[in-house]
């Protein structure tokens, strides 16, 4: 039986956190003063959002392509299908439901101080009972910002998740072939994104292009798998000295995005910028994020800390539900207090909604999933037939 890694729940967890002070901060409006601290310091790593998001999709290949890395009978497609959907959907309905809710209760504005580049575009799409309708699906396109934002990343999620057993079929025969081309079809794909994105009107093919941009990370996730004691050990007989240097250089490949963009990087090397490139600094932080994971599940660390893994294991609902929390926080405080308080009451409700969603939603919608993915499983295998013994 596969070990479950709690590190990477806390990982998960620490992801999940700076996706939401990204989307905090972001109340600000551009032009606040200090916000240097959070774009030109060190202190910019709070703010990871997207580096975040990539992260998941790689937790997500590691840990999905357990059961097919398992030298015992691979998953049917259906049981596989019914855990996947079971796991993601049913947290997923009941946060945009209530994200439905909140706008539909306290939908007014604009809320003024709040920015305008964020809060005040984000919130002012109405929300209806048919935005709501477009959401169900989950794989198809529909303007995720018009309830919760941040579900763009379960449309990709859900759409690679549909293809995984294709994906862990071609890496199981080609290994790091596979990896390879993924990543070079990531990389064309996101830069054909952001063109069409920029010059382009078909919405479908930049939808499209937009999924395929994330496959690689998937693939490096399911090779991290594969060779995760070999990578472990190699990173065990490093020094100490050693070993801090390599989680160093991870850490500074997984942020290459928010140092590269610092103003006192371009003001010493002005050529920085055209490193900026999303496709490019993706592909990098997905190294990165590489090196920190067998980091992770290496090295004992303040990752398997209570605390740390409560966060951890609570990350998705808090993905789904800061967003909800932040706007229903804007819309009935903002006439009373300062951003910051709103950002204390938005996080404390964030923390209290997620420990509701995860063990009323999530957990006994999980086991679920895993009933009837074992009863699929049941299903779908031939039972040995019993042979009576001939007769003399």
């Amino acid at each position: 039986m596969t070990r479950h890694y709690e590190e990477l729940d806390s990982l998960r967890g620490l992801g999940a956190f700076t996706v939401i002070w990204c989307h905090f901060l972001g109340c600000y409006p551009i032009d606040t003063k200090w916000l240097w601290i959070f774009t030109d310091t060190p202190l910019a790593v709070l703010r990871a959002g997207n580096e975040g998001i990539i992260f998941f999709f790689l937790l997500s290949g590691f840990v999905l392509s357990f059961s097919f890395l398992s030298e015992k009978k691979k998953p049917h497609y259906l049981s596989y299908l019914a855990k996947r959907i079971f796991r993601i959907y049913p947290a997923y309905v009941v946060a945009v439901f209530a994200a439905l809710l909140v706008k539909l209760l306290f939908f007014h504005g604009p809320f003024p101080g709040y920015s305008e580049e964020w809060i005040n575009r984000q919130w002012m799409h109405p929300g209806t009972w048919k935005v709501f309708t477009q959401h169900l699906p989950l794989i198809t396109r529909f303007k995720t910002s018009h309830l919760n934002p941040p579900v763009w990343s379960l449309v990709v999620e859900m759409r690679i998740s549909l293809v995984f057993p294709l994906l862990m079929a071609l890496f199981l025969k080609f290994r790091l072939r596979v990896v390879s081309v993924a990543a070079l079809l990531s990389l064309l794909s996101g830069y054909a994104f952001y063109y069409l994105r920029d010059n382009g009107d078909n919405k479908n093919i930049q939808s499209l292009l937009e999924t395929l941009s994330f496959v690689s990370f998937f693939l490096m996730g399911a090779y991290l798998a594969h060779a995760r004691k070999r990578l472990m050990e190699r990173l065990l007989s490093l020094g100490a000295f050693q070993r801090r240097m390599v989680v160093l250089a991870g850490l500074l490949l997984y942020t290459n995005d928010l140092w590269i963009s610092c103003r006192w990087i371009t003001a010493v090397v002005p050529q920085a910028v055209l490193l900026n490139q999303p496709p490019l600094t993706n592909f990098i932080t997905g190294i990165g994020a590489s090196i920190i994971l067998i980091w992770a599940i290496s090295i004992p660390s303040f990752l398997s800390h209570k605390l740390v893994h409560f966060f951890g294991k609570i990350s998705y609902s808090m993905y789904l539900w800061h967003m909800v929390a932040l706007y229903g926080c804007i819309a009935t405080l903002h006439a009373h207090f300062a951003i910051w308080q709103v950002w204390i009451f938005a996080f404390a409700a964030t923390v209290a909604l997620s420990s509701l969603s995860f063990y009323g939603v999530e957990l006994p919608t999980i086991r679920l999933g895993r009933k009837l993915s074992d009863a699929l499983e049941r299903w779908m295998t031939p039972q040995p037939q019993l042979v009576e013994p001939a007769l003399k």
